[in-house]
């Protein structure tokens, strides 16, 4: 298997180290979503998924270190978790903010873990770039609606109400993994992926 679950095309090409990470994650069934959410991670990670997903039902774990991002990247990675067919655990590592964080919430509480110093960030990055000669205020109506919608989103899972995550979605406030854990973030603290 050269390549097939999307790692992208770095280090020696067939037999390289992306085949070996390939090869590891189909094992392990864990995957890496490290970095900037750009629509190409979001792919790879939506690749691995989808690959893990059809060779078995067992758990899928997702380990996140990524941040950055536009809100829609975080949206379909939203929709893709929730509907994967296995449960996938998500465990927050190092900085999970923007997108990242709006994927991260995407499995129910009881699948969402972090460790002891993750750090979170709910606030989104709204709007891609229009194109020229864009409709200003039909781009500023649809924007609104995103953000009306991700909040919705984001305080369903959370289990806060929408008038307490709007202001989170807006400003980057940062917690830590014990303030996560009482905001409804994540089920519960773990000191490896492993204890899983």
């Amino acid at each position: 298997m050269h390549n097939q679950m999307g790692l992208g095309g770095g280090a020696g090409g067939p037999g390289g180290l992306d085949d070996l990470l390939a090869g590891q994650a189909l094992e392990t069934r864990t995957i890496l979503m490290f970095g900037e959410l750009t629509p190409a991670l979001a792919r790879s990670v939506s690749q691995q998924v989808l690959l893990l997903a059809s060779r078995s039902p067992a758990d899928i774990r997702l380990l996140v270190n990524a941040q950055g991002g536009e809100a829609s990247d975080g949206e379909a990675m939203f929709d893709l978790l929730r509907g994967a067919g296995p449960r996938v655990l998500v465990i927050g590592a190092g900085t999970v903010a923007n997108a990242a964080a709006l994927a991260f919430v995407a499995p129910p509480r009881a699948q969402r873990f972090c460790l002891p110093h993750a750090r979170f960030s709910l606030a989104q990055h709204f709007g891609a770039a229009r194109p020229p000669g864009a409709d200003l205020l039909a781009a500023a109506t649809a924007v609104a609606a995103q953000r009306q919608r991700i909040t919705a989103l984001l305080a369903g899972q959370l289990g806060q109400p929408p008038e307490k995550v709007a202001p989170e979605v807006e400003r980057a406030d940062w917690l830590d993994a014990e303030e996560a854990l009482a905001h409804g973030l994540v089920e519960r603290i773990v000191r490896s992926v492993e204890s899983i």
